[in-house]
């Protein structure tokens, strides 16, 4: 018999104001020890992970792809990446890992098949030289000259030897591109709650990726879905259930919601990337839901800084926070706080950021919202959970195409009929592909 977590055994009504309420010093008072004591430990592998960044140079090609990926020293004979992300291009890098000794190599994948060849660009940071991940929280300035192949060959020969495999680029956690139903188990309401209070065990159970609810079809325009805090891919069913599948495929994108919002774009911006080398789609659009829409908005910022490979062009939000949460503030200061919050806390660095930078113009940005429904919590009108001056942020509204309000709370927006048929008209008006 499967063992709920504490929070899924209470009411319905309640296990709804937890998932989709951000009411954190409430609701950490309400939670069991093991609860706090699991997300003890998952916030804890979080701040012992070392966060490394660096830039690439020396690619021959400015929109070619590139591979940065960290090997395990001791073993880099056999080329097998712990971790890795897919860029374009020179320019920065981010990777997050944890514990034990590595090298950092990236090279330029110019057959775009994931794998090193002899012929390619490659580089390390160092001669290699070894990075230990753990002793500090973070390493920056890890810059890459990828070098020729007869450079290559000469400085790093072990990297030519004749029995050498190429580099095999694997993932063993993370689904990416995997078929899915939305009635499988990593969409059930207790994953969605993993994913918000323990990140790391949401990761290690399987349950994170980006899924396809159909094999890819490349005469139809993709949709990522991106569902709120402690929500799951199963959120957007009835949105789904409506969607144009002659026109349109949707992809779902399931997330551990509490994990820091800013390391989640970048992964996720690196695995859109990996999908557009395998697959060679040209246009996306993005769907969010609350919090959701955050990360929907970091990963279309990073996502357009890669100039003429972005695949980002329509970007479709509901009920989301611009302007943060009050409650996600004091949660932000306790003794153990879900990173996500200190994210979403008003005023916080990473809202300051996020619209910094408008959204280029041929990239159409709708803002949909609900105005219906009162929350003891709040102060002035809300949709229940949001206050509406944060869901009306006035840069949000500035760089809006358009607002559209509904007569719908927090959550029954994701089930309304006129939402779903709006957000369908959006995506199928979605803009021609770029000359």
């Amino acid at each position: 018999m499967t063992t709920l977590h504490p929070t899924v055994q209470l009411t319905r009504n309640f296990r709804r104001l937890l998932v989709y309420v951000l009411f954190p010093s409430l609701l950490v008072s309400l939670l069991s020890g093991c609860m706090l004591l699991r997300l003890k430990e998952d916030v804890s592998w979080l701040n012992s992970a070392t966060k490394i960044s660096g830039e690439i140079t020396g690619a021959n090609n400015p929109e070619g792809v590139i591979v940065v990926a960290l090997v395990r020293a001791g073993e880099h004979q056999n080329y097998i990446p712990e971790t890795y992300t897919v860029r374009y291009g020179n320019g920065p890098f981010e990777l997050l890992n944890r514990e034990g000794s590595f090298y950092l190599m990236a090279f330029e994948d110019q057959n775009e098949d994931l794998r090193f060849q002899a012929g390619e660009p490659v580089g390390w940071w160092g001669e290699p030289t070894a990075l230990v991940m753990g002793e500090e929280s973070s390493q920056a300035d890890l810059n890459i000259q990828l070098l020729d192949s007869a450079q290559a060959k000469a400085e790093l020969p072990l990297l030519y030897a004749d029995d050498l495999p190429p580099v095999l680029i694997a993932r063993d956690t993370i689904n990416l591109g995997t078929l899915a139903k939305l009635s499988d188990p990593q969409f059930d309401t207790e994953a969605g709650v993993m994913g918000m209070w323990e990140p790391v065990k949401h990761v290690q159970a399987g349950h994170s990726g980006l899924y396809f609810l159909e094999p890819f079809d490349a005469d139809k325009t993709p949709v990522l879905f991106v569902h709120g805090i402690g929500g799951t891919g199963r959120d957007w069913r009835h949105l789904i259930s409506r969607l144009d599948r002659t026109k349109l495929q949707p992809w779902i994108l399931n997330y551990p919601s509490g994990a820091s919002l800013s390391m989640l774009s970048e992964t996720i911006n690196g695995l859109l990337n990996e999908l557009q080398v395998t697959y060679d789609f040209d246009e996306l659009a993005i769907v969010a839901h609350s919090m959701g829409g955050l990360v929907a908005r970091d990963i279309s910022n990073r996502n357009l800084a890669q100039g003429r490979r972005a695949t980002v062009r329509q970007l479709i939000t509901l009920s989301t926070p611009w302007g943060g949460h009050a409650a996600a503030q004091r949660a932000a200061n306790a003794p153990i706080s879900v990173p996500a919050w200190q994210d979403i806390a008003p005023g916080s660095d990473y809202l300051k950021q996020l619209l910094a930078q408008p959204l280029p113009e041929p990239v159409p940005f709708d803002l949909l919202f609900g105005y219906q429904g009162n929350s003891l919590f709040l102060a002035g009108n809300s949709d229940g959970t949001i206050a509406l001056n944060s869901l009306l942020k006035e840069q949000a509204q500035q760089q809006a195409r358009q607002l559209v309000a509904f007569d719908e709370d927090h959550v029954s927006i994701l089930k309304s009929a006129e939402v779903a048929a709006r957000v369908n008209r959006l995506l199928l008006d979605f803009p021609a592909p770029r000359p």
